[in-house]
């Protein structure tokens, strides 16, 4: 059974950790996963699943900022075409 909706917070105890700049990608992509799960187990209300889904973008927003900057420093690391 899914933990249930806190009203107040607007959110799913337990569910995730609040994102930070400094959350690693891996920490994010399994927060994201199981933003996923959770939405996909059909048992949150639709306010509990529209929390869920911000939160979700939140975790996806982090995990393409880091693959974004992963990108970024191998094309750094490339040698130059001439």
């Amino acid at each position: 059974m899914l933990p249930t909706f806190d009203a107040a917070t607007k959110t799913v105890p337990g569910s995730d950790l609040a994102p930070t700049k400094e959350t690693t990608f891996e920490v994010a992509f399994e927060s994201l996963q199981g933003v996923v799960k959770r939405l996909e187990s059909g048992q949150l209300t639709l306010e509990q699943s529209l929390a869920e889904y911000e939160s979700g973008v939140r975790w996806s927003r982090i995990c393409q900022t880091h693959l974004e900057n992963a990108e970024k420093k191998i094309q750094s690391l490339q040698p130059q075409a001439t």
